[in-house]
């Protein structure tokens, strides 16, 4: 593939730009991650999550401090807190453990009591709370064990802590006890804690590694590309198909393209091929509507969804480039491709979940943008930002359509009138029976 590309100095880094651009970001994390406002819109859910959510970051918060006031990270050793400052800390520390006791309850409540129609139930979600309630339940036992063998002046600080000692004392246990159930209680809380972070990524509080990046890098490609804005990109030139784009009218309009645009022709019916006509496509689409008769049948689901995953990201990222290369060189915001990713989930609703519907309604989205183009020219009059919003309302009313094409009254209307039931066929699709709901084997 050839390029046409403008040799340009580089920019000097616009560091108040790119922090202008990721202000939003920090904003959003603050206000959804730290504060959890769009989670404490629901009481009972917002007001467990709380609990846990910041029961749990105190105490890490509180745990890395312990940690690098104990020489193992030399010369990284710090000296805080002391004095006064220890006994706040010391305070706040079971104030964090209680936090998390309080959203575990609430939570098993709601999960195993109350449970609600859309909470589903699984092994991970029990290991979960069970591992969230025991760690800060076995430190707060651990704290009990070393006032018992220390008995520190200033145990009143750690209320809960000191109510366990008191109870400890008063069942017989004696200093030298104290001191051997506290040696094995810090290795089993510290061995707990390290299960429950290894098993973040593989259960449902996977969202607690996921939520915070997602809102702080969703704009991290222009803060990186900021300096480059608005800069004469490289641009491929078209790769005519000889004798083909000499035809009249069809020639420059279907054979002179860049190679992108070929590829992509071919795609969509390879595509088409390989769902339909090819053992592993079938095999994508039983895990799509049925994972677990697909399970049964030896298809392992969660490795067909990640495989699919990943080829859907690889073309994503080849659209990408396409749109910098092919479409609008260069680099620049709001001149990127913000929103093309839900017109293209809309078109693949437009298809029903079809391939060649899916390519279809791509191909007349495009046409409705480029003749937007024209019609400036035709009718000046007209504002040129009606022309340029005019597909995506278009799209909108295609989708309101084809959410009535699924009523069962509107069949039985169309049932008795051949081309209304021809055109509801054509526009009939269903979304993967299973789409976006996890697998897991029972």
């Amino acid at each position: 593939m050839s390029a046409e590309s403008v040799v340009t100095p580089k920019p000097p880094l616009d560091l108040r730009g790119s922090l202008t651009r990721l202000a939003p970001r920090i904003r959003d994390f603050f206000v959804h991650v730290i504060a959890q406002i769009r989670i404490l819109k629901k009481a009972y859910p917002g007001v467990m999550h709380f609990m846990i959510f910041w029961g749990v970051s105190l105490q890490v918060i509180g745990t890395i401090v312990n940690i690098l006031n104990m020489m193992l990270f030399v010369p990284f050793v710090i000296t805080f807190p002391r004095d006064n400052w220890y006994l706040g800390y010391e305070l706040v520390m079971d104030i964090a453990g209680l936090m998390i006791l309080v959203g575990v309850g609430l939570a098993a409540f709601r999960r195993y009591v109350l449970r609600p129609k859309e909470l589903e139930t699984h092994w991970d979600d029990t290991l979960a709370l069970v591992l969230l309630g025991l760690i800060p339940l076995i430190g707060f036992f651990n704290e009990a064990t070393r006032f018992v063998a220390t008995n520190p002046p200033w145990a009143s600080w750690s209320p809960i802590g000191n109510w366990l000692a008191s109870l400890l004392r008063a069942a017989g246990l004696g200093v030298d006890q104290a001191g051997a159930v506290h040696d094995a209680l810090v290795w089993t809380h510290a061995g707990l804690a390290c299960l429950l972070v290894g098993m973040l990524p593989f259960t449902k509080m996977r969202h607690l590694l996921y939520a915070p990046l997602t809102l702080l890098t969703r704009d991290l490609a222009y803060f990186l590309g900021n300096p480059y804005s608005r800069l004469q990109g490289p641009q491929t030139a078209p790769a005519p198909i000889p004798g083909l784009d000499q035809i009249p009218i069809l020639g420059p309009v279907l054979f002179n393209h860049q190679l992108p645009v070929y590829l992509s022709v071919v795609l969509i019916g390879i595509c088409w091929w390989y769902l339909y006509r090819t053992s592993p496509g079938l095999k994508l689409r039983a895990v799509g509507e049925n994972p677990k008769a697909a399970y049964a049948r030896g298809i392992n689901p969660w490795k067909v969804q990640v495989f699919y995953a990943v080829c859907g990201g690889l073309l994503v990222g080849l659209a990408g480039a396409t749109f910098s290369l092919c479409t609008k060189p260069g680099w620049g915001r709001p001149q990127g491709a913000e929103g093309t990713g839900w017109i293209a989930l809309a078109l693949v609703i437009f298809g029903g979940w079809h391939p060649l519907k899916a390519a279809i309604g791509a191909y007349l989205f495009s046409f409705l943008q480029l003749m937007g183009i024209y019609f400036q020219g035709w009718l000046p009059a007209v504002p040129a930002q009606v022309f340029q919003v005019a597909p995506f309302p278009l799209m909108i009313f295609t989708l309101l359509i084809m959410s009535l094409a699924q009523k069962e009254s509107v069949r039985r209307w169309a049932a008795q009138r051949g081309r209304a039931a021809a055109l509801l066929r054509f526009l009939s699709g269903m979304a993967p029976a299973s789409m976006g709901r996890p697998f897991r084997p029972d």
